[in-house]
């Protein structure tokens, strides 16, 4: 049996409104359940290197392969001779600022707050937040913004269908990101197919993908004045914006969904291998394999 693991605790506590003073416990609690199941299993997969090393801090104790989650590369690819302004006009986003997209849940965690106070920070730069997605947290996010007077900065698109996505990715001008609780994130894979530049959080997995002035930028996370920062240096390196799209679409090409399927293919054979061995060892030997 293998089990893939894309939890963590942060994702549920945030929007539970947990207290902050007593979510060290809980988390411990969440990961204790966690592990009580993923132990008895053969092998486990994650989607990076930082969510294999977080599964290890807590002490699991079967083999772990970080496979990344991939990206359909035949739907998302960068469509030079596409007009961006039917999908700006579809989505009611502007025409004449920069428009930076965020796809996903509209969720707690997923620091959009900081997106809105970034945005009052740069009510008189020409650039726009789309944050597109449906969640929880939409309908206060929505609020704020027009409480703020910023409606003008902060757009909500709303769902995006899957026929649409593609070219909703490619009318804008960069992908921006701002969870801290990222263990991979398809979206901005997705946007990296597509080659468009990442603006990111500096956190959890995301700077696997984001290599800081190359395909994009980082920013600090949970800090609104470090995501205005960074989209006021995006916006003075105008002329490298094609050159970063495009060093990010070669980083996502290794995720491209074929590849994700033969790693799993090759993962499964291991296990499958490795079970039927497990199965002729001494106790003392099965222990020596495992912790290998």
């Amino acid at each position: 049996m293998v089990g893939t693991n894309h939890f963590l605790p942060n994702n549920w506590s945030n929007n539970l409104y947990i207290p902050r003073s007593v979510q060290g416990v809980v988390h411990k609690a969440m990961w204790y359940n966690m592990l009580e199941v993923f132990n008895q299993l053969d092998a486990a997969t994650t989607p990076t290197e930082t969510a294999v090393a977080i599964l290890r801090k807590q002490d699991i104790r079967i083999p772990v392969k970080a496979i990344s989650c991939g990206v359909n590369q035949d739907e998302f690819y960068p469509r030079s001779n596409w007009d961006p302004a039917l999908m700006r006009r579809r989505y009611r986003l502007a025409r004449d600022r920069a428009v930076l997209l965020y796809v996903g849940r509209v969720d707690r965690e997923k620091g959009l707050d900081d997106l809105v106070d970034a945005a009052e920070m740069l009510v008189d730069e020409p650039i726009q937040f789309a944050i597109a997605g449906k969640g929880m947290y939409r309908d206060m996010l929505m609020e704020q913004v027009s409480n703020r007077g910023l409606t003008h900065v902060v757009a909500f698109p709303g769902y995006v269908p899957s026929e649409d996505l593609p070219l909703l990715v490619n009318s804008c001008d960069a992908f921006i990101m701002p969870s801290a609780q990222e263990l991979q994130s398809i979206a901005t894979l997705e946007a990296m197919s597509c080659a468009k530049p990442v603006l990111a959080a500096n956190a959890r997995a995301l700077p696997e993908l984001v290599e800081h002035g190359v395909n994009g930028y980082l920013f600090k996370p949970f800090n609104a004045a470090s995501v205005a920062g960074i989209v006021q240096l995006f916006l003075s390196k105008r002329q490298r914006w094609e050159e970063m799209g495009l060093a990010g679409l070669e980083k996502a090409r290794p995720h491209h969904l074929s590849n994700t399927i033969q790693r799993y293919v090759e993962w499964y054979e291991s296990v499958i291998g490795r079970s039927l061995l497990t199965r002729t060892l001494q106790p003392e030997q099965r222990v020596h394999l495992s912790a290998g």
